[in-house]
């Protein structure tokens, strides 16, 4: 995935891919020819970064995966970020562990750990309807999710 996203960002001509496996047989997908964008594998609660060096975070349904919880990456995100960067996350909060059903039962308790943290909240949807298309058919997958935009003062 990572090779596809460089392609596609970094690319100048379009990237023709097929995934029979999905029932898409072949996809053309636009190019930006941007060679800003960083693409690493890295653990969210250590990223390969400087401090304050990124723009944007953007994270989709990752945080509720994660072992210790959503603070690590959250204060990582915050460190990475520079003044005026974005953090953009969808989750759903599907927690893994019951610990972190009690510590984080609802969004108001997300939300609150990310102001915590030095975010100021510009805008946030609870319960927004995530749908997810698994194949060419139509088939999906649906669930409410907890999208957030913030910003690093």
């Amino acid at each position: 995935m990572l090779a596809l996203a460089r392609r596609i960002v970094h690319g100048a001509t379009p990237v023709v891919v097929t995934l029979p496996a999905y029932g898409f047989p072949r996809l053309t997908i636009p190019t930006y020819a941007n060679e800003r964008p960083v693409f690493s594998r890295a653990d969210v609660e250590n990223l390969p970064l400087k401090n304050r060096t990124a723009d944007l975070i953007f994270s989709v349904n990752i945080v509720d995966r994660l072992p210790h919880g959503p603070e690590r990456a959250l204060r990582e995100a915050y460190r990475v970020l520079r003044r005026g960067g974005t953090l953009v996350f969808t989750d759903p909060f599907n927690w893994t562990e019951e610990w972190l059903w009690r510590k984080y039962p609802d969004a108001a308790s997300v939300l609150r750990l990310i102001e915590r943290l030095g975010f100021v909240l510009e805008t946030w949807f609870d319960e927004l309807s995530y749908r997810e298309i698994l194949d060419a058919r139509g088939s999906t997958d649906e669930f409410r999710t907890l999208a957030v935009v913030a910003r690093k003062p």
